[in-house]
């Protein structure tokens, strides 16, 4: 436990860089990278390839995949693989717990042991999984050993599955002649990227609420500069923000600042922060420019002056007496330079002055538009709108406005993000509670919001839970825990629990998106926030209604049959375009269950071939998008 944890009430270090699957922080690429491992091992054997930069979640999603795997599978994990072929079988075979007669030396001994064990685990209905960390270190001649132990295979699949952990260099080294063969038998790859601006937020904040805050820790524009040194590397941002929470608690502080985490950055790099460095290194060249400048004005007004007139030259005493003259006060002024007038910053967009709430005589924003699930969290900065301010009666004299990023920071403690401009008619609220309403009235209050859109009534109080009510009008209930991608992709309305900044819990019924706003029903009334303060507010719990298809009773598995089979019998050819002969019968069949793992991995679930609530709400999106939609 770190120095720090009891100073902000912390029940343990939040940033440790140990791969705990607890806080995994899972973004849309994160989720893609296990959707393709757990597709790998539901397949019917060969290579799976995960790569990425160094720090950017490869174990710990490994590790997040080992709590995952069914209990019929048996799993060799191999974390050096520095290691020649003969070390590598003897591993292999220690991890699987084969016996072998002790300082064996032949090669083939250990490929028999192996076979043996894979063959008797196939006649128990048991799968062996041999996962590799680090296998960009992997000589070639080694992975071409790991590939002739997959030769092994029934009619139906090989015995052996094998999940390559990596860098970058991995998919360079497969790409070489000599192995080919073994890429030709990758059945899934999946290279990790950085984080965004956005998901760093998110990241944070998670990583946050898992280890027991109740309050942020990091404002705004301190996640930005985050981002900013870190280059959205989880590791480096858990290195980063370890030590400026230590800072912090050293200097008494109740939040992290920039001078903070930069002297942070400072002691983890061993070197000045990249944005400083820059500027280090520009200040010589830049005081080199404008010696050059300022001494060419001089040269052209030099010029200037002792060009007007050709006179004769006159005698010394008239002209001493001229130059007395030019030093008396009573000589005429020069005319001033022409003024630069610039407008005043609009200050309903500024830090200092948050936006007053909506009225109830809100402007409807008009159509949204379709966006892509792509997109965890997304900053609002790059295809906004600008708007020009209207100066105020305190401008009418001169005024240069310093440029957006030399706008003074945010006091320290300060959770509030920059707001955006926003496009003309829509006015920009705060994402929070009411101070003039009770807190405990926010549940009921989003729950009814929620309940409206779907033109079904709900009823307050300790009677029928609000999920009962809404199966009795025919809706469903769907839980969990995400982001912003996730409820994109269900484009549905939904209930989330948010947190103030002293950090009590509030509840807010989000109803649409539309670019870079969200549109909220909070304690009755609708608001307009920009979309980057949810990560603020929100930690990723959120409940969602839906409408089952006629007859749905719950998870369809294969094996099943009924008028719910018959439905996706005649459901799957209309989205995956396919015959719908091809799915005849009155089973789930396997071939169904392929269809279904093909639209999952198409639509971003993980793919595990049964139906259930996240599956048909996509399929029905799919079929027939009718309101009420998130994003239209």
């Amino acid at each position: 436990m770190s120095m720090y944890t009891d100073y902000f009430g912390l029940a343990e270090n939040p940033f440790s860089i140990a791969p705990d699957p607890r806080y995994l922080y899972l973004s849309d690429q994160h989720r893609e990278a296990l959707a393709h491992l757990l597709y790998g091992i539901s397949s019917d054997g060969g290579f799976v390839l995960l790569t990425g930069e160094v720090g950017t979640g490869k174990t710990t999603i490994c590790r997040c995949l080992l709590e995952q795997l069914p209990e019929d599978c048996d799993v060799a994990f191999i974390f050096n693989p520095k290691l020649t072929v003969l070390e590598l079988l003897s591993t292999i075979c220690d991890e699987f717990k084969i016996a072998y007669p002790p300082q064996t030396q032949s090669i083939k001994v250990f490929v028999d042991l192996i076979n043996q064990y894979l063959l008797d685990a196939h006649a128990q209905k048991r799968k062996a999984l041999l996962i590799i960390d680090e296998a960009q270190n992997l000589h070639s001649d080694v992975l071409e050993q790991i590939r002739l132990l997959t030769n092994l295979e029934t009619h139906q699949r090989k015995l052996l599955q094998v999940i390559l952990l990596g860098q970058p260099e991995l998919r360079h080294k497969l790409a070489q002649p000599e192995l080919r063969q073994l890429a030709q038998r990758v059945i899934a790859r999946y290279h990790l990227g950085p984080l965004n601006d956005g998901e760093v937020s998110a990241y944070v904040y998670h990583r946050l609420k898992v280890a027991g805050s109740r309050r942020p820790l990091f404002p705004a524009p301190t996640l930005t500069y985050l981002h900013r040194l870190s280059g959205g590397i989880p590791r480096l941002i858990n290195v980063l923000c370890d030590r400026a929470l230590l800072g912090c608690y050293v200097q008494g502080k109740e939040s992290v600042d920039k001078a903070t985490l930069a002297t942070a950055a400072r002691e983890v790099f061993g070197e000045p922060p990249r944005s400083a460095e820059r500027f280090q290194k520009a200040l010589p060249w830049t005081l080199a420019a404008l010696l050059v400048l300022v001494s060419g004005a001089l040269v052209v007004a030099a010029y200037l002056n002792y060009l007007p007139t050709r006179e004769k030259p006159k005698p010394s005493a008239v002209v001493a007496a001229e130059k007395t003259s030019e030093t008396t006060p009573e000589s005429a002024p020069r005319p001033p330079a022409p003024a630069i007038k610039r407008q005043l910053p609009n200050p309903s967009v500024t830090d200092s002055k948050p936006v007053p709430p909506l009225a109830s005589t809100m402007e409807q924003p008009g159509a949204l538009p379709q966006t892509t699930a792509a997109v965890a969290v997304q900053t609002a900065q790059e295809d906004q709108p600008k708007t020009e301010a209207k100066p105020t009666p305190a401008a009418s004299q001169e005024v240069v406005s310093p440029p957006p990023e030399a706008a003074k920071p945010p006091e320290p403690g300060s959770v509030n993000p920059p707001a955006q401009p926003a496009a003309p008619g829509i006015q920009l609220a705060k994402l929070s509670w009411p101070a003039d309403q009770p807190i405990a009235s926010s549940r009921p209050l989003a729950t009814e919001a929620l309940f409206q859109l779907w033109g079904a009534s709900f009823k307050a109080g300790p009677g029928v839970p609000a999920c009962q009510q809404a199966e009795a009008q025919g809706l469903a209930c769907l839980s969990g825990k995400g982001g912003l991608a996730d409820l994109r992709r269900y484009n549905r309305p939904a209930l989330l629990k948010l947190y103030t900044e002293q950090g009590a819990e509030f509840y807010a019924t989000l109803t649409g998106i539309d670019g870079q706003h969200a549109r909220f029903s909070v304690g009755g009334a609708e608001r307009i926030v920009p979309i980057e303060e949810i990560a603020l507010r929100w930690l990723g719990d959120y409940t969602l209604l839906w409408r089952p298809p006629p007859h749905y009773q719950g998870i369809i598995r294969l094996g099943d049959h009924g008028p719910m089979v018959e439905w996706l019998q005649q459901s799957l050819p209309k989205v995956l375009g396919e015959a719908e002969e091809s799915f005849k019968g009155a089973v789930f069949s396997e071939q169904m269950a392929h269809a279904v793992k093909k639209f999952q991995l198409a639509s971003g679930l993980q793919p595990d071939g049964m139906v259930g609530p996240q599956t048909l709400i996509l399929l029905d999106m799919a079929l027939k998008p009718e309101p009420p939609l998130l994003v239209r």
